[in-house]
Parts: structure tokens; C-alpha cells; sequence
């Protein structure tokens, strides 16, 4: 009887041993999308519960053959928690930086995005499963609204194996890492403190993170005795950008749906294509979709699924006549309304969200009932180009 688990047991370690590089070749672009749930405490009572959203983009720019420097942008959406309803757009933030392959990186002062730096940081040498080693990374936090603080950290990382998600096979890390930052003689924060456990799916085919996942727990000690802690979950997907032929498909796509719908007016932009829904869509001095036109947006709808990889920023504008604080507010209840409705209408939440411009972004004069109409719109910009 032959016995074969010898031969098994007794292969050479390098047979499982594998290397973690980051992809460095300029022109890749990555886009990161990551859902947060967050609970916030005031001197240990509930004061918010929060669902956020970030997205960015980041691309290769250059690489003169140890650093890659890149650059993109994060955005940062928020809405109320548990509700099923659109992403609002807070903040844009242009984020810098250069990473080698290892993922080491280094940041300008000025830069808030990316908010963690360094993770993941692999070893030199060839990693195996079961093997761990410790890396330093850093955190970038505003603490006090306008105040950066960088905070240094150790992370610890274990490397599982692989694991199997949606029929795929990942190299998966966790990675944890405890913060406990005093800064001496600071006038707003005593400290700051807290942990975090994330773990990591590595696209090999890529060179880079495909999936993560977080438990996180952090309190700041302000200099008036007053406390603030965070406890949440996120997740994050990344994707590899590949932008050739989807703007001209959508544009033909969406000249059938616009030209049987005299409300609904279609333009091109530098990064995508843009959907401009007029006035005459809400009831006067309100954010309710007139029912005669729904079935224009139904048909829209309809379009937006066939791309399910594209973003979607709904924006809302009016004339300059009246308040400035009631423009606003109702230029952010318009488009709140359009992207909810195509949410109920079957567009993926991750994609859409929303902003009001009040008066601040006219198309055309105020002075005359012909440019402040031309004013008063929502408008839908598909984004093809990132």
C-alpha cells in the first residue's frame, strides 16, 4: 500500500510561499468605493448614527522605477442611517502621494485623503500562510474640524491563505493595528486612542486590494474633559478603470430615451454625459415630480441599469430671485427627489448621490423670465471618464 500524505507533509516550503506587489505601471486607475456604519458617542451617550460613503479615484501617474506617484480624488457622501434613499455629497478632497511596491507611502502635510497610509505594507521577502510580520503606517485625522493630526502606528498582519469569495480566490490578510496618541501640549485634543481589525482580499491577477472589510473603535479626549468616540463597520470594493467605448453606447442609449421627452435635454461633458431635466418637472416652489412625467424618468431609469459600473451625481439648481438659504435648500430637495426616484426605480444606491447649488451655478442670465427658466433645472451627470 503505497502512502502519500509523507510526500505531502514534507514539500518545500517555498512551494506555498508567494510574493505581494503593488502594481505600479502608470495609467492604472483605480476606483474605491467604501460603505460605512458609524455610531457616535458624546461623553458616552448616542449622539448620531451615520451611513457614509467614499469613493475615490486614483491613478498612476509617474514611477521612476522605487516610487509611484499618484493622484485622484475622495469624495465623501453621507445620508440618514438605515433609510433607503440617496447618498447627499458633503466634500470633495484632492488627495496626492507616492507608494512604492511594497505599499510604503509618503504624503504631503497638506493632503487629509487617504485618511489610513501605509496598509497594506508587505515584507520583502516571499510570505506564506501563518506567517505575520509588522509594518508602520500612519492616520491623517482632522480631530478638531480644519486641525490634521498625522499619527503614527504599528500594524500587525497575518497572512490566512485564500478564501473563496463570489467563486473567486482571494489571498486574504488581517491586519490590526492600536492607536494610542498623546499630543503633548495641545491645546484642543488630550488624546487620542482606539483600535481596528481589517482584513484584507488580495487580486493577484491585478496586483492590488479587490475586497476589505473593518471593525473599528476610537474615542478623542478633548483638552475640556468633553469625549467623542466612533464605533462602526466598513467594506470597500476596488476596481481597475477601463474606460474604452461606454461614453458612445450611452449616448446613443440615451438619445432614444431624451427625444420622445420634451423635459428631458441631452449634452456632452469632459468626463461623461450630462441629462438636464427642466423646471416644468416639479410642482411650482416644490420638489415634487409632476406624475405626467414620470414616465420620462421610468425610461431613464431603464437606461442608467444597462451601466452598472457608472456613477451618477444628481445636482439641483435654481434662479437667484429670493433667498439664498431657501434656494439652496430647495435646489438640494429637487435633486434629492430625481435621485431617490431612480433609486426606486431600480439605480444601484453606490452609485448615485446628490447636491444642491442653490443660485450659484446659472447657465444663463438672471435678468430676464427666459434665463432665470433656463436656471431653474436638475440635472443627472453620468460620469464615463474618472
Amino acid at each position: 500500500m503505497k502512502r502519500w500524505w509523507l510526500v505531502i507533509f514534507f514539500l518545500p516550503w517555498w512551494l506555498y510561499a508567494e510574493e505581494f506587489r503593488f502594481n505600479q505601471e502608470v495609467g492604472t486607475k483605480y476606483r474605491f468605493k467604501n460603505f460605512v456604519k458609524q455610531t457616535v458617542y458624546i461623553n458616552d451617550r448616542v449622539a448620531a448614527n451615520l451611513e457614509q460613503l467614499h469613493k475615490a479615484v486614483i491613478e498612476v501617474l509617474s514611477n521612476d522605477g522605487v516610487w509611484a506617484y499618484c493622484r485622484g480624488k475622495y469624495e465623501y457622501y453621507l445620508k440618514d442611517v438605515d433609510r433607503y434613499e440617496a447618498f447627499q455629497l458633503k466634500n470633495i478632497y484632492e488627495s496626492r502621494f507616492q507608494r512604492d511596491e511594497y505599499g510604503r507611502m509618503i504624503v504631503p502635510s497638506d493632503v487629509v485623503m487617504p485618511v489610513v497610509r501605509g496598509v497594506p505594507t508587505f515584507p520583502a521577502t516571499n510570505v506564506m500562510p501563518g506567517m505575520s510580520w509588522v509594518a508602520p503606517g500612519e492616520e491623517a485625522q482632522e480631530l478638531i474640524e480644519g486641525r490634521l493630526y498625522r499619527i503614527p502606528f504599528e500594524a500587525k498582519y497575518i497572512y490566512l491563505g485564500e478564501e473563496t469569495l463570489d467563486n473567486v480566490s482571494y489571498p486574504v490578510f488581517q491586519v490590526m493595528y492600536q492607536i494610542r496618541y498623546y499630543p503633548a501640549g495641545d491645546r484642543y485634543v488630550r488624546s487620542y486612542t482606539g483600535m481596528t481589525t481589517i482584513k484584507l482580499y488580495w487580486d493577484k491577477q491585478v496586483q492590488g486590494i479587490r475586497y476589505y472589510t473593518e471593525e473599528y473603535n476610537f474615542m478623542i479626549t478633548l483638552a475640556n474633559g468633553q469625549s467623542q468616540s466612533f464605533v462602526g463597520t466598513s467594506e470597500g470594493i476596488v476596481d481597475v478603470l477601463r474606460e474604452e467605448g461606454v461614453k458612445t453606447n450611452l449616448i446613443g442609449d440615451l438619445q432614444q430615451a431624451v427625444k420622445t421627452n420634451d423635459a428631458l435635454s441631452l449634452r456632452e461633458d469632459i468626463d461623461g454625459v450630462i441629462v438636464s431635466l427642466g423646471n416644468i418637472l416639479f410642482e411650482f416652489d416644490k420638489a415634487t415630480i409632476r406624475k405626467e412625467f414620470e414616465k420620462g424618468l421610468d425610461q431613464l431609469a431603464e437606461v442608467l441599469k444597462k451601466y452598472p459600473k457608472l456613477d451618477i451625481v444628481v445636482s439641483g439648481h435654481t434662479d437667484s430671485v429670493g433667498n439664498a438659504t431657501y434656494n439652496q435648500k430647495l435646489s438640494e430637495l429637487r435633486a434629492k427627489a430625481i435621485a431617490d426616484y431612480l433609486l426606486q426605480r431600480g439605480v444601484s444606491q453606490d452609485r448615485i448621490s446628490y447636491i444642491g447649488y442653490g443660485d450659484t451655478k446659472p447657465v444663463a442670465t438672471n435678468a430676464t423670465a427666459e434665463g432665470r427658466a433656463k436656471n431653474r433645472r436638475v440635472e443627472i451627470k453620468i460620469i464615463t471618464k474618472e
